[in-house]
């Protein structure tokens, strides 16, 4: 077989990244833009009106033996091929059958991950080779002692090639682990770079510059956040005057504890109520016995020793053998537990929030709106459960 065409490949790889002192170097600007705060100027200035397209790499998972094959047919449904580590077309039973002696065959472990790289260009023919050979490259660049596997798909909306690794390596015979999720992070930001420069290399484009930038909403919205609240504290603290910084302080406090009372009324009340229920019914029946009871004697009964009742024991049990000054005598102790139930309740409630209401100047002062807001917001989150727990006692 003839693999001449692999030395042109290499030396493809292996060529000056600076040989065109014409060209931008878009692998510098990428990195550049990543961490310079005027980036969008710069990039305005060096690419005229380019807009940035984020490459994406999503990491579909770890795979096993078994869900390898399935994987692999579905990705080859729609295709006619794939391509393996060194550009050599293959089909589903020769990359099985050439990994398999990598594998562990006595335990069943995570054996390959199942990548998809991707852009939102059309998969035309010319976008799908220079996609395909960026994806190829950036996986010898990266990856250079790993197997793998990729399978192109252009029947979609947008072009993207489906990458299986086989996570043994083929020197050290380990299989490819990361550290952390910090180590994680740090290879496929490079992977993405990667993949960024070798498809400017490739797609060379009048209209957009391919980036390792990530466009997330939740991101974009938190930051939108950020700058609202940055607003917010800038024209805040135009008050110059120490009694209006004061009365900012309270306003915001009772804004505060409002919301907190309002939000934990209904639950401190179902609380209470669970609480006393059992004694309410408890008062219910005694006075049903009452208005039902036979016993008209006016004669003065011996005080009823509540201590020695068991209060465990259901109403139907008192009723038997207990007179009509003996209910009396029960109905008045379970009156004042519940009494004493409901206020205690009630003493918390008013004692945890004044509290917060005392210590708030306090433990603010000398702090910035913004970072009083934060505090406050923290205090929220955990001020349900301090409640509904002192509420259980």
């Amino acid at each position: 077989m003839d693999l001449s065409f692999l030395d042109d490949i290499l030396k493809h790889m292996q060529k000056p990244r600076f040989s065109d002192s014409d060209k931008v170097d878009k692998r510098l600007l990428i990195k550049f833009n990543q961490f310079n705060p005027n980036s969008k100027f710069i990039k305005s200035n060096l690419v005229g009106t380019k807009t940035a397209s984020p490459v994406l790499i999503k990491n579909i998972g770890q795979m096993k033996r078994s869900h390898l094959e399935n994987a692999l047919n579905y990705a080859l449904e729609n295709s006619e091929t794939a391509y393996n580590e060194m550009f050599l077309e293959c089909d589903k039973q020769f990359i099985l059958e050439s990994w398999l002696n990598d594998f562990d065959l006595t335990k069943d472990y995570n054996e390959t991950m199942h990548l998809v790289f991707s852009i939102k260009d059309k998969p035309d023919e010319e976008t799908m080779q220079g996609l395909l050979h960026s994806t190829w490259e950036s996986l010898k660049i990266r990856l250079p002692e790993y197997k793998f596997a990729l399978v192109p798909h252009a029947y979609q909306d947008h072009a993207h090639i489906h990458c299986f690794i086989n996570k043994t390596n083929q020197l050290t015979r380990r299989r490819l682990r990361f550290k952390g999720h910090e180590d994680c992070k740090e290879f496929f930001n490079e992977l993405r770079s990667e993949f960024a420069y070798r498809l400017n290399d490739h797609l060379l484009s009048e209209e957009y510059l391919y980036v390792n930038e990530p466009k997330l909403k939740k991101l974009d919205n938190i930051k939108q956040q950020l700058q609202d609240l940055e607003k917010e504290e800038k024209a805040l603290e135009q008050i110059k005057s120490p009694q209006d910084e004061w009365d900012l302080n309270k306003a915001l406090q009772s804004e505060y504890l409002q919301e907190l009372k309002d939000k934990n009324k209904a639950k401190a009340l179902d609380i209470q109520n669970n609480h006393s229920t059992p004694l309410k019914q408890k008062i219910s029946e005694f006075k049903i016995a009452l208005f039902n009871h036979k016993d008209t004697s006016d004669d003065e009964k011996e005080q009823l020793d509540i201590d020695r009742i068991d209060k465990r024991k259901p109403v139907s049990e008192h009723l038997k053998n207990t007179n009509k000054h003996e209910l009396y005598e029960l109905l008045g102790f379970y009156q004042k537990e519940l009494d004493k139930k409901q206020n205690h309740s009630v003493f918390k409630n008013f004692a945890i929030l004044n509290g917060l209401d005392r210590d708030f100047e306090r433990e603010t002062k000398g702090y910035s709106v913004l970072k009083k807001k934060e505090m406050l917001l923290n205090k929220l989150e955990h001020l349900d459960k301090r409640l509904l727990d002192k509420n259980s006692h």
